[in-house]
């Protein structure tokens, strides 16, 4: 049951007026009333109806004419429900008929403006809660949308034209399954229904043209969106069990320029959405409202329910609250099969990037306090109003027939209606509640207190509502002495300033601080400060006359005799000894101090002993849950510690008093663990069990000392490079009995010595869990790590070792879900930790290219889409590279650059011809082993030179083909040469290599064609003008290939008596012949004799010199210059 001190206040005796009451035991028809009702002297002048110190009701107007005859004719309220936007349109349902009109609070309103709106026509009620009011340009219209429970939407642009409106059906959705509706700006509404699907409704009117268009949001998340079952088992609801969307939290909520984020509710869980302006939609963040509730602020509250009593724990109504959301708890108990009310509680959750961050407790009040109430069958019209008036936040609460209201800290039961008046809508505008009655009356209720919400506090109040420390005798006699006793102790004269702080002498507490700790004192600050810090957390109870013996004369932080509550009690102290150094500027003047001989940064060592407190908490809790198991523990560490227990004094009392020697456990337990597993290797159940508890007890322990390094984090440590000094967590601490260490072992043991053996499917899927949270603790702690490392200017070695061996931990730590089908789990960690490999091979295991390109989308500043592309180059899988989704053409352009063989292709697929023709071009000039790869090549290039034309640029575009085109000749000259050339320089004319233009010539007319003819020699010179040489290189291989020309015939040797019968048979004549044939004057391609006879070649082989030869050039030469 709920605790009832927020109920302790005066509640006079009940009055009725003018109607029967309701025999229950609950408020008054207004709680605490001091009556003041005042004489109504003008017709619009609202009327006060009652008031207390907390607040006024007012009555502020009536209904429209038109509603008010409506309500009178209906028998009872049955079927109708209204509500108030918090602009102040209001609007209630008649059966098929929608009432819209504006409400205001200044005056009270004779008349309204009210119009009538048909709504579609279907056989199921409509509810009030698929009515959205949609603003417009003009602040006195709005645009409406109706939607039937069965999927049809009406649009009404104007508030103006009842009768012009646009209707449609949503084919996706089920009979009577729609639920909500919600305005999310600019983006239109969005559609909830009873199977949690989302639609987003998107109107438009241009002119007299109506349009409505929908469209699903997918449920898919980072997680893994393949695997749908998980995500569709979050929205799973039942009728008592809906899917929410709150439009206090949608409307205007945009993250930034790009996006929008709304959050739904369902099934105890809370999704964060974020739909972009391009109209992508996904879940960035889920949480479990009921974990991140009982198992946190509310643990104590609900300290009388157990796990299976999860279903008693309704997270009902959620709203947007000071820059987090505020969640409406509905508790009940269940007895015999029947549920009764037990009490609300009000829960804030805290966010940061838009997601649910850290939470607290704001309020609870029991219900039924007198005589259990069974739940009603409309539990689910509690409604939770947020508003913000002129210097705060108010908080409201309605059902059908209450009002509550929250003030300071407090949820006060407002307005209990007779037995023949219901409250048929509410809202809440400018910090006020209206709510509207059933008998045609607009009331409101306005706040006079906001203490609860004034963000703004003193130091003074902060140190006032502070719970006191026992003080000490030895520090009554003020400041001197205090600086006497402590006999120039600093630790014990900071102490001394610290109980005076809590015993509301913030001066003497100052004056010592300054005086004693000047600015220029150094590391003897940060020493001292460490050395309270630790005996805060290491005290023992002065509460206890058992520890009498132990007692120091500065007194003690804890005041209780229960374990439990002294370890709370430390916390406490703990986060007031925080308090007072930041209040009195010591904490900002912290810098190292020596642990281990190594430097730490002190705020790391007061962050640390916070957080082992809280781990000393919640190992305490659990210890009830094992006891036989923690003192068989507690007992090996305290002998190993050679503490004896005694009849006073037992194991617990003496271990849960060192706190700062809490995580002594954690190696402990492994080896318990260890021993009880060597000795049971026959009973593979218990093994499972033992190890699937002990693995329990080390995460929930250091989990919650997670949370409280977060806190504390954002709280005092805003900066990651913060000193610039390696910061290893004790969570993460290395050697013998090293937390990571000790969770490594953990891991291995379940893995390697329980996955074996047959333990049943429930224990094995529990320890898969235990492994992801044993993983999560692991990585996490070398996160810490390794962000600290990257701050530390001369640790570049260390960063890389330290990175080195995360990496290999954390594949190792994921492996064992891959291995075990645990897609979900591995695909988590793997999210979490940056495990990309993991990542592709879970996507490439359900060729999921959706999921892939989702987790590119995601990572894209963590270089996935880097990663994805060199995982598919080193497998060689270049199909699949090339394959990806379009959105990263850009991406895989860039990485591609240095891989031209791929990135031609890549080109060619997103149109970039020119790119990919230049690329294959220089793939062509760069190839050396094959011709034929060669010729594909230039060939390619060519194809997507063509494909690029562009009319523009016409005369490039010729060039550029002239060139490929002059390549892809030389090849087929190349391929000309004589088969006997081919053979002796390839084997074959397969493996040709690719030649340059003077090799080629080199074959036609070298020493390799023995028998080269005049064809052979005209296709050398032809080769010789498709390059554009210089003169001198022109003219050095056109004499060359002439040369050989005359070489290949015996000039001395021939004979004859007509000089050029003789010579018309060489070699020398047949080209000048047969380039006269094909229309080339010899004079253009043929060298002149000075240059012939000049000739190197001719020159060596005596030719030159040689009369007959000179005479017989002669001949020749005449005779093709008369010819010509």
């Amino acid at each position: 049951m709920l605790p009832s001190s927020n109920r302790k206040w005066d509640l006079p005796s009940r009055t009725s007026i003018g109607s029967n009451t309701k025999g229950r035991a609950k408020s008054s028809l207004l709680a605490g009333r001091h009556s003041k009702r005042t004489n109504v002297t003008s017709q619009n002048r609202r009327r006060t109806l009652y008031e207390t110190n907390e607040f006024t009701v007012e009555d502020i107007g009536t209904l429209p004419v038109q509603l008010a005859e409506r309500l009178a004719a209906m028998k009872g309220s049955e079927n109708t429900a209204g509500s108030i936007t918090p602009s102040g349109w209001s609007y209630i349902i008649f059966k098929h008929d929608l009432y819209v009109w504006k409400q205001g609070v200044v005056e009270k309103q004779t008349t309204n403006l009210c119009h009538q709106f048909p709504l579609a026509s279907t056989s199921y009620h409509y509810n009030i809660n698929l009515i959205s009011i949609l603003p417009t340009d003009a602040d006195d219209n709005v645009s409406i949308i109706a939607v039937s429970p069965d999927g049809i939407v009406r649009y009404w642009p104007n508030f103006m034209q009842q009768a012009t409106y646009f209707e449609m059906k949503i084919m996706e959705v089920d009979e009577n399954t729609c639920c909500f509706l919600a305005v999310i700006n600019p983006f239109g509404c969005i559609l909830c229904t009873k199977s949690s699907k989302l639609f987003l409704l998107q109107p438009s009117s241009v002119g007299m043209k109506l349009n409505l268009t929908y469209q699903e949001l997918r449920k898919s998340v980072g997680l893994f969106a393949g695997l749908s079952r998980r995500i569709s088992s979050f929205f799973t609801s039942s009728e008592d069990s809906i899917a929410q969307v709150k439009s206090q939290i949608l409307d205007g909520y945009q993250s930034s320029k790009d996006n929008c984020t709304f959050y739904t509710m369902g099934n105890n869980r809370l999704f964060t959405w974020r739909i972009s302006y391009d109209g992508t939609e996904k879940i960035v963040d889920e949480c479990d409202l009921y974990q991140m509730f009982a198992n946190g602020p509310a643990k104590e509250i609900l300290s009388s329910f157990n796990e299976k009593d999860r279903s008693n724990i309704h997270f009902i109504e959620m709203s947007k609250y000071r820059s987090g959301l505020l969640i409406l708890v509905h508790i009940t108990s269940t007895v015999n099969m029947v549920s009764y009310e037990d009490g609300l509680a009000l829960f804030r959750i805290i966010l940061r990037d838009d997601v649910p961050y850290d939470c607290s407790i704001v309020s609870t009040l029991q219900l039924s306090e007198n005589a259990p109430k069974q739940v009603s069958t409309e539990s689910s019209l509690w409604t939770l109003h947020v508003s913000t008036g002129a210097t705060a936040e108010f908080v409201f609460i309605t059902t059908r027939d209450d009002v509550y209201y929250l003030f300071e800290n407090r949820i006060i039961p407002v307005v209990n209606l007779s037995r023949y008046e219901l409250i048929l809508g509410s809202g809440a505008m400018n910090g006020t509640l209206l709510y509207i009655t059933s008998r045609g009356a607009v009331n409101a209720l306005f706040p006079k207190t906001t203490s609860l919400f004034t963000l703004a506090s003193s130091k003074t109040e902060n140190v006032l509502n502070r719970p006191a420390l026992e003080k000490s005798s030895k520090y009554k006699g003020g400041y001197s002495s205090i600086l006497n006793d402590t006999g120039g102790d600093m630790p014990g004269i900071l102490r001394a300033a610290f109980v005076e702080y809590i015993e509301n002498d913030f001066d003497t507490a100052e004056r010592i601080c300054c005086d004693i700790f000047p600015a220029a004192i150094g590391q003897v600050l940060d020493n001292s400060v460490v050395e309270v810090s630790r005996k805060l957390i290491d005290e023992p109870p002065s509460a206890d006359p058992r520890w009498a013996h132990s007692l120091t004369p500065e007194g003690t932080s804890t005041t209780s005799v229960i374990i439990i509550h002294q370890l709370e009690d430390k916390l406490r102290i703990h986060s007031q000894y925080l308090q007072f150094l930041s209040n009195l500027n010591l904490l900002n003047r912290l810098s190292v101090c020596n642990m281990n001989d190594q430097k730490i940064s002190t705020l790391r060592v007061l962050c640390e002993h916070a957080e082992k407190i809280c781990a000393a908490v919640a190992l305490r809790s659990l210890h009830i849950k094992h006891p036989d198991l923690i003192d068989a523990v507690i007992r090996l560490i305290m002998q190993d510690r050679d503490v004896k227990s005694s009849t006073i004094l037992t194991w617990q009392d003496l271990f849960y008093k060192d706190v700062s020697m809490i995580n002594d456990v954690l190696p402990y337990l492994v080896n318990y663990e260890m021993e009880i597993c060597q000795s049971q290797l026959k009973q593979p159940d218990k093994i499972g069990i033992l190890v699937d508890n002990i693995s329990f007890i080390i995460t929930e322990v250091l989990q919650d000392a997670l949370i409280c390094r977060k806190n504390f984090e954002a709280k005092y440590i805003q900066d990651s490079s913060y000193q610039q000094l390696e910061y290893i967590p004790w969570t993460a601490s290395i050697g013998l009995r090293g937390a990571r260490t000790t969770f490594l072992r953990q891991h291995d043991m379940v893995v390697e010595r329980v996955f074996d053996q047959d333990i049943g499917s429930q224990i094995k899927d529990n320890l898969f869990t235990r492994l992801v949270d044993l993983a999560t603790l692991i990585l996490t702690g070398y996160e810490d790590q390794l962000n600290s490392l990257r701050f530390c200017p001369d640790k570049e070695t260390r960063l890389k070792e330290v990175l080195e061996s995360f990496e290999k931990d954390r594949c190792a730590l994921i492996r064992p879900l891959l291995d075990g089908k645990q897609t979900i789990r591995a695909a988590t960690l793997a999210e979490k930790f940056y495990d990309f490999e993991s990542l592709v091979r879970l996507c490439e295991e359900d060729k999921n290219k959706d999921q892939l390109q989702e987790y590119m989308v995601q990572f894209a500043r963590q270089g996935f889409p880097q990663f994805v592309f060199q995982w598919y180059l080193n497998r060689g899988e270049y199909r699949k590279l090339l394959e990806l989704h379009d959105s990263q053409d850009a991406n895989l352009k860039n990485f591609l650059r240095c891989r031209p063989n791929l990135s031609w292709i890549h080109d060619v697929k997103i149109g970039a011809f020119g790119d990919a023709s230049q690329t294959l071009l220089d793939l062509a000039e760069k190839e050396r082993d094959l011709l034929t790869r060669k010729e594909t090549f230039l060939s390619l290039s060519k194809l997507s030179l063509l494909a690029s034309s562009d009319e523009s640029n016409t005369s490039e575009l010729a060039e550029k083909l002239k060139a490929t085109n002059t390549e892809l000749d030389v090849i087929n000259y190349q391929r000309a040469l004589p088969d006997k050339v081919i053979q002796k320089l390839f084997g074959n004319s397969d493996a040709m290599l690719p030649l340059s233009i003077s090799d080629v010539i080199e074959g036609f007319v070298g020493e390799q064609n023995e028998d080269a003819n005049e064809y052979n020699f005209k296709n050398a010179l032809d080769l010789l003008d498709l390059h554009r040489l210089s003169n001198e290189s022109y003219e050095k291989l056109r004499l060359y290939i002439w040369s050989n020309a005359i070489l290949r015939d015996k000039w001395t040797e021939l004979q004859g008596s007509d000089p050029l019968d003789v010579a018309q048979d060489t070699i020398f004549f047949k080209v000048i012949q047969l380039g006269y044939e094909q229309g080339i004057a010899p004079k253009d391609f043929v060298p002149t004799i000075d240059e012939l006879k000049g000739s190197d070649l001719l020159i060596s082989g005596g030719l030159s010199s040689n009369p007959k030869f000179q005479f017989l050039i002669q001949a020749v030469y005449e005779y093709i210059l008369q010819a010509c």
